[in-house]
């Protein structure tokens, strides 16, 4: 069975509620309840108020495992890594993905976002 991608706030929440209960009847009751603490009435609203989710997947998530979905910047990283490193191939197509990855910088820069491993900026000495 394939395991369930969370949000990564959503998965810390729910590894903390699948620690706390022996149970995956307890997890998914209190979660359903959300009475009280706001980690539990994220869940709720998450799993069973969303568009997002449903009810179906948080026990899909209970039975089969979860894993935490990578956010959009941790996917356009490992893309930019993987043009820089097929740039070292020595073809046209290292020369294709040398612009792939200029144009991944050129583009957020344009936009004014900084991430990590891409464009932050250079200390300057």
């Amino acid at each position: 069975m394939e395991k369930v991608k969370l949000p990564q706030k959503i998965a810390e929440y729910l590894n903390v509620m699948t620690d706390r209960h022996k149970s995956i009847h307890a997890v998914y009751d209190e979660i359903k309840h959300g009475y009280g603490v706001a980690n539990k009435i994220i869940l709720r609203d998450y799993f069973f108020e969303s568009k997002e989710s449903s009810p179906d997947i948080l026990l899909k998530a209970l039975v089969n495992d979860y894993e935490v979905e990578e956010t959009p910047e941790e996917k356009l990283i490992k893309v930019y890594k993987q043009y820089l490193q097929s740039t070292s191939i020595g073809s046209m197509d290292a020369r294709l993905f040398a612009c792939k990855a200029a144009g991944i910088r050129e583009t957020l820069d344009i936009l004014g976002i900084e991430i990590k491993g891409i464009n932050e900026p250079k200390e300057e000495y």
